[in-house]
């Protein structure tokens, strides 16, 4: 239990800094479960399976993540069901530490024991947010800066059954 966790998200789509927040909790646990989410409060740009495409194209050469996604299940459960000892958050700035303080707590009244660790993404990636990647996709300007470049062909096959003409480069 002590050697796996999950990092959940919407993950719409997977950025950088979800990239970095991910290889850092790689390096601490035998198995990490990228867990794309359902989020009530946001409406996605890409559906449930296109946003789990895009993940495993983005993590295709991590060795012990796996993806999994849920739609209808809190990320408290799954870790239970899952035996999982520890979920991983990432924070870009510091204006979001409330909001993972609160869901934390939620989360370990849910799943008691269930520990949350915070890691700080790297500064270079403290602007990227996937808020602004749809911005740019919506808008056809690139975002080769803002993803990683194995996902970059599924992202434009999406975007291209979506009848959306994209550019990732400049």
């Amino acid at each position: 239990m002590k050697n796996k966790a999950i990092f959940a998200g919407s993950f719409d789509p997977i950025s950088l800094a979800h990239i970095d927040i991910l290889k850092k909790s790689e390096s601490l646990f035998s198995k990490v479960y990228l867990c794309v989410s359902k989020n009530i409060a946001k409406k996605p740009l890409f559906t449930m399976e296109e946003r789990t495409q895009i993940a495993k194209a983005a993590t295709k050469d991590f060795q012990n993540v796996e993806i999994i996604n849920s739609e209808d299940k809190l990320t408290a459960i799954i870790a239970k069901e899952k035996q999982v000892g520890y979920l991983i958050r990432g924070l870009r700035t510091d204006h979001l530490f409330v909001n993972e303080y609160e869901l934390a707590g939620i989360n370990r009244v849910i799943n008691p024991g269930l520990e949350t660790l915070i890691f700080f993404t790297a500064p270079e990636y403290s602007l990227i947010s996937s808020t602004v990647i749809r911005e740019l996709l919506i808008r056809k300007l690139p975002i080769d800066k803002y993803v990683v470049e194995s996902s970059i062909e599924t992202i434009n096959a999406i975007m291209k059954r979506k009848q959306w003409k994209t550019t990732f480069s400049q």
